[in-house]
C-alpha cells in the first residue's frame, strides 16, 4: 500500500505547518505535527500503529501531542535491531519514519587510545633523541646567520623532552628580547622567594671535542671494529687535526668545515707520512698540490675516509651532542667504474706466473724465488696462487686457513672458509656470505695439496702455512700481498689493475665460461646475493647446495693457458 502526501489538513495543537499521511484509499490519515519542509517519508509503516493513532486520537483530547521529536527517535517495539534483539519504545514513537540510524562507525574520539598524541610546536625527533626547533625573529635573521635554532634536548623520553623544550625554548625566547633591547619580564613573581642552595656546583661542563667523540665511539660496545678498521680510523683523526687542531670543539664542525677536510684529502698523498715524515696532512697536502704529485689518495681511499667521518657524526646524532651530521654526502666522483677497477689475468700473464722459477725450480722460495735453482719448495708462496686460482678463494681467507679447515665431506675433499670458533681469534671473514665450502679442484688434488696438508698434520701444525704471521692490522695476509706485487714484477706479468684479486676475477669468467649456474657460482665465491629482497630473502632459506653439486660446478672450472702437467711427478723436497 502506497502512501501520499497531502498538506491540506488543519492542526489547531502546534503552530507549525503539518505533515499528514494518506493512504492511496484515502482510509487513514496520520498527522505528524511541527515537521516543515517537504520531507520524503518512508512507505513501511505498519497499518497496525496506523490503526492505532486514529483509534487514540479521540482520547488524547486533553493531552494534545506534538510529534515533532518523532524523526530522531528509535522506531516502535517489533521492529529488530541490527543484533537480532527486539527494540522496546512508546507506542507513538516513530522515529523510523524519515531514515534509519547510520551504521557508518564514529569517529575516532580525541580520547581514543588509538590516536596518536601530537608533540607540541617545535618539539622533533631526530633518530632516538629529541631536539627543538625555534624560528629566529625577522629582525634578528641577518644577525644570527639563520632562519631558525636547533637544539638537542639528550633525551629519549617523551614527557622529560617536553619540560626541557619549554625551558629552551624560553631561554631562546628571552635571548631574542635582549638582542633586540626589549626587557624581558621576570621569570617568577617579586613575591615569590626561591630558596638558595647551600652548595653549588661550579665546576664548568666539559665541552665535548671531536677526540671526545673518537674515543666514546671506539670505546662504544655495541660494535667490535677490526684492527685494519681502527688503523683506518687513526689515520682519520690525525688527518683532522691538522686541519681543524687537537681540541676542535665538536659543535663547531660544520658544512664548511666538513667541506675543507674533503679538499686537504683530495690533495693528500698516498703514504704522506712516508713521503713527508716531518709535515702534517695540510702541509704534506699543499706539498703535493704544489710539486703536482700524481700519486694521491685515490677516489676510494678518499670516500672511505669521509664514510669514516660519516659514521663518527652519526653517532654524536644518537646520542644526542650535535643536531644533525655536517657529513651527509660528502664525496669525490670516481671516474673508473667499480668492475673496472681490477681485472682479470690475461693468459699471458697466467702463463707467466706459473711457469715462473718458484714453480719449474728456484734457489729458495725467500729471497732467490726468481732465481732458477734445482729446488722446488712446497710452500705457501708455492700454493697460494694456485688455490686462488682453482678456488676464486680471497688471499687472507687462504693464508688464515687452518689444517682443520681441510676437510673430507661426503667423499669430497674441501677447503671450510670460516671465522675462528673462539672470540678473540685471528681469522677473520669479509661478509657473512663468506662463510662457505669450496672442493678442491681436481687439478689440486691432482698436484699433491693432499699430502702437503697430511704433512702438516704430523707436525701438529695448526695452520696450513705457518710461516705466515698475523700484521699489525691482525690479517695474514699483508705480508704476502706485498711479497706478490715483488713476485709480478719479476716475472714479468706486472700489469696495470691487475694484482692478487685478480685471480678471484679469472675463477668469476671461468665459472661462466663453463655456464655453471648462476647461484651456485655465488655459493663458491662467497659472493653476496644481489636483486630484490624478496630474491635475498629466498636465499636464505634451506641448507645450501650439496656437495656433489658443488663439486660437479668445480670439476667444470679450466684454465688452458695454465699447465700443471709437469708439476705432477715433482717431489716436495723443501715441505
Amino acid at each position: 500500500m502506497g502512501w501520499g502526501i497531502d498538506r491540506s489538513f488543519p492542526f489547531r495543537t502546534c503552530p507549525e505547518p503539518s505533515w499528514r499521511m494518506r493512504s492511496s484509499a484515502g482510509e487513514h490519515l496520520v498527522d505528524i505535527e511541527g515537521v516543515t519542509g517537504s520531507i520524503p517519508v518512508a512507505s513501511t509503516i505498519p497499518s497496525q500503529h496506523i490503526q492505532s493513532v486514529v483509534e487514540t486520537a479521540p482520547q488524547q483530547s486533553k493531552t494534545l501531542v506534538c510529534y515533532s521529536s518523532l524523526l530522531q527517535q528509535q522506531p516502535l517495539g517489533g521492529s529488530e535491531n541490527s543484533s537480532g534483539s527486539t527494540a522496546s519504545a512508546s507506542p507513538d514513537c516513530y522515529g523510523n519514519l524519515l531514515q534509519k540510524p547510520s551504521k557508518r562507525p564514529s569517529s575516532p574520539s580525541s580520547r581514543s587510545p588509538h590516536r596518536r598524541r601530537a608533540n607540541p610546536p617545535g618539539l622533533i625527533v631526530r633518530g632516538r633523541v629529541f631536539h627543538v626547533r625555534v624560528a629566529v625573529p625577522r629582525t634578528l635573521q641577518q644577525k644570527v646567520g639563520r632562519t631558525e635554532v636547533w637544539r638537542s634536548l639528550g633525551t629519549g623520553i617523551r614527557s622529560e623532552a617536553v619540560r626541557k623544550s619549554k625551558l629552551v625554548i624560553a631561554d631562546l625566547e628571552r635571548s631574542f628580547l635582549d638582542a633586540n633591547g626589549t626587557t624581558a619580564p621576570g621569570a617568577m613573581p617579586a613575591d615569590v622567594v626561591i630558596p638558595t642552595p647551600v652548595a653549588v656546583d661550579t665546576t664548568p661542563v666539559h665541552a665535548m671535542t671531536f677526540a671526545d667523540l673518537f674515543r666514546n665511539f671506539h670505546a662504544d660496545p655495541a660494535k667490535v671494529r677490526a684492527p685494519k678498521t681502527r688503523l683506518i680510523y687513526d689515520g682519520l683523526v690525525w688527518i683532522t687535526s691538522s686541519v681543524w687542531g687537537e681540541d676542535r670543539l665538536l659543535t663547531s664542525i660544520d658544512r664548511a668545515a666538513c667541506r675543507e677536510l674533503l679538499e686537504v684529502l683530495r690533495w693528500l698523498p698516498s703514504n704522506p707520512a712516508k713521503r713527508f715524515p716531518s709535515l702534517n696532512a695540510v702541509q704534506a697536502a699543499k706539498m703535493a698540490k704544489k710539486q703536482g704529485l700524481i700519486s694521491t689518495l685515490s677516489p676510494g681511499s678518499i670516500n672511505g675516509y669521509m664514510a669514516k667521518l660519516r659514521a663518527l657524526m652519526t653517532f654524536a646524532v644518537n646520542e644526542g651532542w650535535i643536531d644533525r651530521n655536517p657529513a651527509v654526502g660528502l664525496s669525490v666522483s670516481d671516474p673508473v667504474r667499480e668492475r673496472d677497477k681490477r681485472l682479470p689475468f690475461s693468459s699471458t700473464q697466467l702463463r707467466l706466473i706459473f711457469s715462473s722459477p718458484i714453480y719449474r725450480g728456484c734457489v729458495d722460495d725467500e729471497w732467490n724465488y726468481a732465481t732458477p735453482g734445482p729446488n722446488r719448495p712446497r710452500r705457501a708462496r708455492f700454493w697460494i696462487p694456485l688455490i686462488a686460482l682453482y678456488s676464486g678463494m680471497r688471499l687472507n681467507e687462504i693464508c688464515q686457513l687452518d689444517v682443520a679447515d681441510v676437510q673430507t665431506i661426503d667423499g669430497v675433499v674441501c677447503f671450510h672458509v670460516r671465522p675462528d670458533l673462539l672470540a678473540g681469534g685471528h681469522k677473520r671473514l669479509k661478509t657473512k656470505t663468506s662463510e662457505r665450502i669450496v672442493p678442491v679442484h681436481p687439478d689440486l688434488l691432482r698436484v699433491g695439496i693432499v699430502a702437503y696438508v697430511e704433512s702438516r698434520r704430523r707436525q701438529q701444525s695448526q695452520k696450513l702455512f705457518p710461516e705466515l704471521r698475523p700484521s699489525a692490522t691482525g690479517y695474514f695476509s699483508d705480508a704476502f700481498s706485498k711479497w706478490f706485487r715483488r713476485f709480478l714484477a719479476a716475472t714479468g706479468a706486472e700489469s696495470p689493475r691487475t694484482c692478487f684479486h685478480s685471480f678471484r676475477h679469472c675463477f668469476r669468467d671461468a665459472l661462466r665460461q663453463a655456464k655453471v649456474e648462476h647461484e651456485i657460482g655465488l655459493a663458491l665465491g662467497g659472493w653476496a646475493v644481489g636483486g630484490t629482497k624478496g630474491s635475498v630473502t629466498a636465499s636464505a632459506y634451506g641448507n645450501g647446495h650439496s656437495i656433489s653439486d658443488l663439486m660437479d660446478a668445480v670439476a667444470l672450472i679450466s684454465f688452458k693457458s695454465v699447465d700443471v702437467s709437469f708439476l705432477l711427478a715433482a717431489e716436495d723436497n723443501a715441505g
